[in-house]
């Protein structure tokens, strides 16, 4: 008996239609640049929310479980406001034209 050969396909001809329509959501940082920007404001705000906190313990160890654990600490609407606050003195918005 003769052994079959493979015959390799590259992955772009392996690829379903399909998966190929699902492809740029699978970078949403190229696709939503401003929900990028505003969730490294809101790691931000909280890492200074907890700034003191962090610094007192001068461990980094703690430093990550702090972030990782972070319910309760900060209301989540003064965490939002102060990210909020951080994203619109970052990326400060065009001011509207009369034309």
């Amino acid at each position: 008996m003769r052994a079959a050969r493979f015959r390799a396909t590259p992955a772009s001809a392996r690829r379903s239609p399909r998966a190929a329509r699902r492809a740029p959501r699978a970078y949403p940082h190229r696709t939503r640049p401003r929900a990028r920007r505003f969730l490294t404001s809101f790691c931000t705000a909280t890492v200074l929310s907890i700034r003191d906190e962090l610094l007192e313990a001068n461990d980094f160890a703690f430093a990550v479980k702090a972030l990782q654990r972070f319910e309760g600490r900060v209301p989540m609407h003064a965490l939002l406001a102060k990210a909020i606050a951080i994203y619109r003195e970052d990326y400060p918005e065009p001011a509207a034209s009369d034309s």
